[in-house]
C-alpha cells in the first residue's frame, strides 16, 4: 500500500472517529429534537406521500411548496409536509417510520433542500459495478452516497461517524442482520439546488428552487401530455459503440413507446459517430419543445456527460491535425526540464516538423486547442445555459447523478429554466451493460417516475427531481386490457400488488393470505396481448417466488415465457427472473441465448455465463467470440467471462487460434498478490476452484484479511453452479468455529444471504 495514502487514510479515519464520538455524546440533546412542522395529509384519499423540508427551505418557498403539495392531493395523493432542522439520518428515518405507521398507505417520498447524506460501507454488492478498494482508499471516495438508507427499511446500518469535512455526510456499514437484495418499501427522490450553480447563475439558492417546484406544478397541470416523443443518445466508449446493439434499440423501444413511433417526430436515435462535436446538436435537440423523455447512454462524471472521443479522422489530413493536436496535449502534461526532450523525441519518431512545436507555437494554438477539447463533451457551464424542454431525461452513466456533490449534471438539468421536473441518475460509476430501459413502459403507462426507480433500484440509482410525475395514459390504453388490467389505475395496483406490497416495509402487505391472490393476479396479466404488460407481470411473479408466502413452479413458468414469446424485451425479461432460480432452466436459456435475435439477451447471457460457471459454457462463450465480431459488447462479455473457468491445455489445444486463452492458476494464500487476486475474484468468481477457496476459508491459521476478503468474494457467487454448496458450508463453519471474530462472522452472514438472495 502507498505508505502517504495509508497515513492519510489513518488521519481521516480518526477524525472521523473523532466526530462521530462528538455527535453521538450530547444524547439528552438529541432526545429533545423535534420537527420544526408537520402539516398533515388528507387522510381520505387512497395512498400518501411526504415531503421533508428543511426549515429554511421551507420558509423561503412556502408557498411553492404549498402548491406543489395542493396538486399532488388533488391528483389524489395525500401528502405530508415534514419541516426541520434536520441534524441526523436518524431523525428522518424516524419520522418516516411514523408516517408508514399512519393511514393511508404511504407510497414514496422527497426530499428537498438539505437532508442529511447518507454515505454507504460494506454493501458495495448491491451496485452494478462499484468495487473500490475500501481499505486503501479515504471513506470519501470508497463509499456510495445512497437514500437506500430511507427507502428501504428492510436494510440494516451501523452509523460510523460524519465526514471530517463535510458535516452533512454521514457514513454507515450496511450490516448482515438486514436485507442484502434491495427491495424499496417507497420510492423517493432528491431537490438538492447544486451550489456551483447558485455562484454560477447569480440566483439564490431558494429561487431557484422556487421557479424549480412552479415549473413541477405547471408539469401536474398539463393537460393530456402522453409519452409520445422521446430521443435517445449514444456516447463514445460506451456499449453503443456496438452498432448491432445500437440500431436494435429502435425496436425494442417500440414495445416500451408504440405511440412514439406513429411519426418521424416521436423518436430520434443519435449516435457519436454522426459529428465529430455532437455537443451542438444535442443542444438543439434537448431544447426541442414538446420532447418527452430523452436517454442518455454514455460515461460521466459528476460535472461532466462524455459524448465524443478522439475526433474521427476521414482522410491523412485528418489523421495529421489529430496527431499534431494530441502532441501538443502531450507537451502540457511533460514536466519543463523535460519538455524539449518531449518534442524531440516525438517530432523524429512520427516525422513531424519541430518548428510547429515551439513555445510560441504551442501558444498560439493553445485557445483553438482548449475549444477543441470542451467540445467533445458537455460541462456544467454549457448546462446552466440550457432550457432543457425533457420532463423526464435518463443518465445511464457514470456519476451524473452525484446530488452530494456541489455542482452535479441531474441538478443542472432540473434547475435551469425549462421544462425538465425528474432525472434518473447514478451516485457512482455504473455498469455499462445493465439494462438500463428495464419495464420503462411503465412511464408510458401513466405510471409515477418513482415507481419505474423501484424496478431498476441499485444503491447507487437515484431519481434527482419529482419522484411523482406521471405521464397522461394513452388514448389507445384508455378502459382495461385484454386480461383486464385497468391503465386508469396502473399507479394504485403498483403500490398495492407490485414492488411496494412485496417490500419489507412495517406494513408487510404481502403476508400469507393474499399472496396466493397476487400470484393469481399477475398469473392473468402474464396473458395480456401487451407485451410491456406481460414483462411487468413476470417481473411481479419473481418476486412472489423469492419473497412471497406462496408456492409454485416459477422456474418453468419463466422458462416457458422465455422459449414462447414473440416479443425480444418480454424474453429477455424472463432471462433475468430465471436467473433467480440459478437452475437448470436458467443454463439451458443461457446457452440458447447465445444464438437470439436481441443482442442484449446475447450479451447478457455472456455475462450470466461466467457468473453461473457451468463447463458446458467455456464452448459457447468461444464460439461467440469467434464467430460473431460483428456483437462487440457480446465478445467483450465472453471474454471477460471465460477467465471464471479453468482453462487447461486442452482447451487452449483447441480454441487457442481463434480465442485468447491462458492457462489458469491455482489461488496460492501465500502469494503477495493473494489479497489483490481475492478481490478480482468480485469480477471473476472461480467457481472451479471452490472447494479450495472454502478450505482456505476454514484455515484459522490464514491472515484475517485474507480470510475476510474471500468470505466477501464468495458472495458474488449468488449465480453459481456451487451457490448452495458455498452457502452450506459457511453456515455450517459458523456453528462449528466459536471463535471466530467477529468482523468475519458479520462478513459470513452478509455473505450467506447474498448467496441464498435474502430480502429479510
Amino acid at each position: 500500500m502507498n505508505m502517504k495514502r495509508y497515513f492519510k487514510n489513518i488521519l481521516h479515519l480518526s477524525l472521523i472517529t473523532l466526530l462521530g464520538l462528538f455527535a453521538a455524546f450530547p444524547a439528552s440533546a438529541a432526545k429533545s429534537w423535534q420537527v420544526d412542522e408537520l402539516i398533515k395529509c388528507n387522510a381520505k384519499l387512497p395512498s400518501a406521500f411526504a415531503i421533508f423540508i428543511d426549515s429554511e427551505a421551507f420558509a423561503e418557498c412556502r408557498e411553492q411548496v404549498m402548491e406543489y403539495r395542493n396538486v399532488l392531493e388533488s391528483e389524489g395523493l395525500a401528502t405530508y409536509i415534514v419541516s426541520a432542522n434536520w441534524e441526523t439520518p436518524e431523525q428522518v428515518r424516524g419520522e418516516i417510520a411514523k408516517l408508514a405507521a399512519k393511514k393511508p398507505v404511504l407510497e414514496g417520498m422527497v426530499f428537498i433542500g438539505d437532508i442529511p447524506i447518507v454515505r454507504v460501507r460494506k454493501g458495495q454488492h448491491l451496485t452494478t459495478a462499484f468495487k473500490m478498494n475500501e481499505s486503501a482508499f479515504p471513506m470519501v471516495e470508497s463509499s456510495v452516497t445512497s437514500d437506500r438508507f430511507y427507502d428501504t427499511p428492510s436494510m440494516k446500518f451501523e452509523y460510523i461517524g460524519k465526514d471530517s469535512t463535510n458535516a452533512r455526510y454521514f457514513y454507515y456499514n450496511l450490516l448482515s442482520s438486514g436485507a442484502q437484495v434491495i427491495m424499496p418499501a417507497y420510492y423517493s427522490g432528491r431537490i438538492l439546488v447544486p451550489k456551483q450553480l447558485v455562484q454560477e447563475s447569480g440566483k439564490s439558492e431558494y429561487e431557484l428552487l422556487g421557479n424549480y417546484l412552479e415549473k413541477v406544478v405547471a408539469a401536474h397541470k398539463e393537460e393530456r401530455n402522453t409519452l409520445d416523443r422521446f430521443i435517445h443518445f449514444a456516447g463514445h466508449g460506451y456499449n453503443s459503440d456496438c452498432l448491432t446493439a445500437w440500431r436494435q434499440q429502435a425496436i425494442a423501444f417500440r414495445d416500451y413507446f408504440p405511440d412514439a413511433f406513429k411519426s418521424s417526430e416521436g423518436n430520434k436515435f443519435y449516435n457519436f459517430r454522426q459529428d465529430p462535436v455532437m455537443k451542438y446538436t444535442l443542444f438543439t435537440q434537448l431544447q426541442r419543445p414538446g420532447t418527452d423523455l430523452f436517454m442518455f447512454y454514455e460515461h460521466g462524471a459528476p460535472d461532466t456527460q462524455y459524448i465524443n472521443g478522439d475526433y474521427p479522422a476521414v482522410n491523412t489530413g485528418d489523421c495529421i491535425e489529430q496527431l499534431k493536436y494530441t502532441v501538443r496535449m502531450g507537451y502540457a502534461r511533460v514536466k519543463d526540464e523535460r519538455k524539449a526532450d518531449y518534442i524531440k523525441d516525438v517530432t523524429a519518431h512520427f516525422g513531424l516538423n519541430p518548428d510547429e512545436f515551439t513555445e510560441e507555437q504551442i501558444i498560439k494554438y493553445k485557445a483553438q486547442d482548449s475549444t477543441f477539447a470542451a467540445d467533445k463533451d458537455i460541462l456544467l457551464p454549457d448546462l446552466a445555459k440550457l432550457k432543457t424542454a425533457p420532463r423526464v431525461t435518463i443518465f445511464n452513466a457514470c456519476y451524473n447523478g452525484s446530488f452530494h456533490e456541489a455542482g452535479y449534471v441531474a441538478g443542472y438539468h432540473i434547475f435551469n429554466d425549462g421544462n425538465t421536473v425528474v432525472t434518473q441518475g447514478n451516485t457512482v460509476n455504473v455498469l455499462q451493460d445493465k439494462w438500463a430501459e428495464q419495464l420503462i413502459s411503465l412511464l408510458y403507462m401513466g405510471a409515477r417516475a418513482g415507481f419505474w426507480q423501484n424496478e431498476v433500484v441499485t444503491l447507487e440509482s437515484h431519481l434527482v427531481g419529482d419522484p411523482t410525475f406521471r405521464f397522461a395514459t394513452p388514448a389507445a390504453l384508455e378502459g382495461k386490457s385484454s386480461s383486464g388490467f385497468d391503465y386508469s389505475d396502473i399507479n394504485n395496483i403498483l403500490l398495492t400488488k407490485g414492488a411496494p406490497a412485496m417490500g419489507a416495509s412495517p406494513a408487510f402487505r404481502n403476508s400469507g393470505e393474499n399472496a396466493a391472490g397476487l400470484k393469481e393476479y399477475w398469473s392473468g396479466i402474464l396473458e395480456d396481448e401487451n407485451p410491456a404488460l406481460r414483462a411487468l407481470a413476470l417481473k411481479q411473479l419473481q418476486k412472489l417466488y423469492m419473497y412471497g408466502n406462496v408456492a409454485f413452479d416459477f422456474s418453468d413458468l419463466a422458462y416457458g415465457v422465455y422459449e414462447n414469446d414473440p416479443s425480444m424485451t418480454v424474453r429477455l425479461q424472463a432471462l433475468y427472473a430465471l436467473s433467480v432460480c440459478a437452475d437448470a432452466n436458467f443454463l439451458q436459456a443461457v446457452k440458447e441465448g447465445f444464438g437470439d435475435l436481441y443482442e442484449m439477451i446475447r450479451r447478457q447471457s455472456a455475462h450470466f455465463a461466467g457468473k453461473v460457471g457451468d463447463e458446458s459454457l467455456v464452448e459457447y462463450l468461444c464460439n461467440a467470440i469467434d464467430n460473431t465480431p460483428e456483437v462487440q459488447r457480446v465478445n467483450y462479455a465472453a471474454g471477460s467471462a471465460l477467465a471464471c473457468f479453468k482453462i487447461d491445455s486442452a482447451l487452449i489445444e483447441e480454441y487457442g487460434d481463434k480465442v485468447y486463452l491462458r492457462e489458469s492458476v491455482p489461488f496460492d494464500v501465500n502469494s503477495k498478490r493473494a489479497v489483490q487476486d481475492l478481490r478480482s475474484m468480485r469480477n471473476y468468481p472461480s467457481h472451479w476452484q471452490v472447494d479450495n477457496l472454502l478450505s482456505i476459508m476454514k484455515d484459522t491459521s490464514v491472515d484475517l484479511e485474507k480470510r475476510l476478503v474471500l468470505c466477501e468474494s464468495l458472495g458474488w457467487c449468488n449465480y453459481s453452479v456451487n451457490r448452495e454448496k458455498i452457502a452450506a458450508a459457511l453456515e455450517a463453519q459458523l456453528s462449528s468455529e466459536v471463535s471466530m471474530p467477529d468482523e468475519l462472522r458479520e462478513e459470513m452472514m452478509k455473505t450467506i444471504k447474498r448467496l441464498r438472495m435474502s430480502v429479510k
